[in-house]
């Protein structure tokens, strides 16, 4: 199969360049703002791949049997920072694959959403019934990713002649983990490879932490069907609550950890307190989970320790 990847350079873009390029079938289509960048990654993690390394400008070249657009800002700090221009980067290069589509209709094309669509707060866990909501004359800027993400997946709705799946991510863990994010999961990582002290506030909130085994079978899924165009949730097997995951993170990696206030999370788009999806129509395309957030957190962690980085 012949698969670009777009965002190769970002935490779930490399970790999927690295389960492709398992299979010497696939020929990958690596694509980022810097080669250089790219090169420099996939060395430090000894990501090989049969294939090309290209500029966007190169990306009309080729042909392609599946697109995976995983273009987004994961860490708090830099969504805080890039709020103003996430909208037009999302614009961007969902066109650019679109404009593609045009002439070439047959290719997949996977669009990496985010359970942000569904708003800025989750004091429940959202489902098929879930709305979006905002205040039309005070739109907040920690709302424009979200607003992105929403206005991308309603021009691929509004264009059922092509094939086009956004998978909704909700939480993500890799060996491939971008230690210097701010992300939980990455300040987890990072103390971790440098055994520290976990430090975080009291508060508690339930996460589900994909790994890319998972989002893997859900695109291969996706790659099959005849005709698709719909958006679809990404779900382990069991989210986790906090500290039952800083638990067995001290029981697996002897990683203590301390509950202390003054070390409040980023809520870049808003609180989270409930971050998992119970909108499960993945099921329909036969989609079904291997791993569970706690399963996923301390295979890939473990993975990490091995990585020697």
């Amino acid at each position: 199969m012949r698969i670009a990847i777009l965002g190769a350079s970002g935490n779930i873009g490399r970790s999927l360049a690295a389960f492709y390029s398992q299979d010497s079938r696939n020929k990958l289509f690596i694509f980022g703002r810097s080669i250089t960048k790219i090169r420099s990654i996939f060395d430090k993690y000894n990501i090989s791949i049969i294939g090309e390394i290209a500029s966007y400008e190169d990306f009309s070249k080729y042909q392609y049997d599946l697109i995976l657009n995983c273009i987004g800002i994961s860490d708090p700090r830099a969504l805080i920072s890039g709020e103003n221009e996430i909208l037009a980067i999302t614009e961007y290069f969902d066109n650019l694959v679109i404009d593609y589509l045009a002439n070439n209709s047959e290719a997949k094309y996977i669009f990496l959403s985010s359970g942000a669509i569904y708003g800025a707060e989750f004091d429940t866990p959202v489902s098929s019934d879930s709305k979006f909501s905002i205040e039309v004359n005070n739109i907040p800027g920690n709302s424009f990713y979200a607003i992105s993400k929403l206005y991308a997946e309603s021009k691929h709705r509004s264009l059922p002649q092509y094939n086009i799946v956004d998978l909704r991510v909700f939480g993500f863990v890799s060996k491939y983990v971008d230690i210097e994010s701010k992300l939980f999961i990455s300040d987890l990582a990072r103390c971790l490879l440098n055994r520290e002290i976990f430090y975080t506030s009291g508060e508690s909130f339930i996460r589900d932490y994909i790994t890319v085994n998972d989002i893997a079978q859900l695109i291969d899924k996706v790659s099959v069907q005849d005709r698709i165009n719909t958006p679809l949730d990404l779900y382990s097997k069991g989210e986790i609550e906090k500290f039952e995951l800083l638990t067995r993170v001290r029981e697996e990696f002897q990683i203590d950890f301390i509950i202390d206030d003054k070390f409040s999370s980023i809520n870049s788009s808003g609180r989270k307190n409930n971050y998992f999806s119970r909108n499960y129509a993945a099921k329909s395309i036969g989609y079904a989970p291997q791993e569970s957030s706690i399963s996923g957190v301390v295979m890939e962690f473990k993975e990490l320790l091995s990585l020697n980085i």
